[in-house]
């Protein structure tokens, strides 16, 4: 769960300049003029690749899902699904799938130069949990707990 309301994780995740700030092999998503998203991403061997999606389902606070158009060179669908908790905080579920270049071959190459999506995505979704977590500590107004009255 994430220590933030429903409507500030669906308004980080639905920004998708946001994604490199916690996706560690996404350079840039940008939305093209078709109103899809067009990814750029480090590859294995540190080469850029990049590829097109389309926003299949948006729906606010509580979906927001992609897929890759036909043609792309990568093969990627994602759903982040949004649940709001009875404290205030969000039940994030997050499924994404990818075929890299070359299938078979392309996920050897990348295990031998070291590339684990499982873990990665793992250790990104922390990253994107503590943003999120702050962002909203520093967005809410402060009760005055603990400070003295200020004199009129």
């Amino acid at each position: 769960a994430i220590g933030a309301p429903v409507d500030t994780v669906f308004e980080f995740w639905s920004n998708f300049s946001n994604y490199p700030k916690f996706m560690s092999y996404i350079r840039s998503v940008e939305i093209d003029d078709h109103g899809g998203l067009r990814w750029t991403a480090i590859a294995p061997g540190r080469t850029h690749i990049q590829w097109n999606t389309t926003l299949f389902d948006l729906r606010l606070n509580q979906r927001i899902a992609w897929k890759s158009i036909r043609g792309s060179v990568i093969a990627t669908e994602g759903v982040i699904h949004l649940v709001p908790t009875e404290l205030q905080g969000t039940l994030l579920r997050v499924e994404l799938s990818y075929a890299p270049p070359f299938g078979a071959l392309g996920y050897a190459v990348g295990h031998f130069l070291g590339f684990d999506p499982r873990s990665r995505i793992d250790e990104d979704i922390e990253v994107m949990k503590l943003l999120i977590e702050s962002q909203a500590r520093e967005n809410t107004p402060s009760r005055g707990v603990g400070r003295p009255p200020t004199p009129p």
